[in-house]
């Protein structure tokens, strides 16, 4: 089992035998190491940014947004053999949302509303850690 945990605290492991018979098990667990995302600066409104993404690593884009402001976020890959994702950070470095609902070599978009005033991120990640090239815009709705 692997999980990403949503909140730091503390998290209970309920471990049962299916059948009701007991025995012997052993628990293993670890932190899996986390890379952090390179930064490559602050995102225009209805301008994009085009990059390249390299093998096993992730980037992060700023942008200042406001609260109650509509967004739309479109991530595109130049090569058709590329499959990327993307996370909506809020201003307090929390995941707020992850986007990866195409397949390899169609476009990520998401609109939403936001919810509090601050530096949002966007972090870009490529599901198979191949890398890519890319175009990234952000629009105010």
């Amino acid at each position: 089992l692997e999980a990403v945990l949503p909140t730091d605290g503390q998290y209970v492991i309920l471990i049962r035998e299916f059948n009701g018979i007991p025995g012997d098990y052993v628990v293993r667990l670890t932190a899996m190491p986390v890379a952090t995302p390179e930064a490559r600066g602050m995102l225009v409104y209805g301008q994009p940014v085009s990059g390249v993404l390299d093998m096993q690593h992730t980037v992060v884009y700023y942008f200042e947004g406001r609260q109650n402001e509509t967004i739309q976020v479109e991530l595109e890959p130049v090569s058709l053999e590329s499959d990327f994702a993307f996370t909506l950070l809020g201003p307090n470095g929390r995941s707020r949302y992850q986007i990866d609902e195409t397949a390899t070599g169609h476009p990520e978009t998401f609109i939403t509303t936001l919810d509090e005033d601050g530096l949002w991120g966007i972090v870009i990640s490529e599901f198979f850690n191949e890398g890519g090239d890319y175009a990234l815009t952000i629009n105010r709705q």
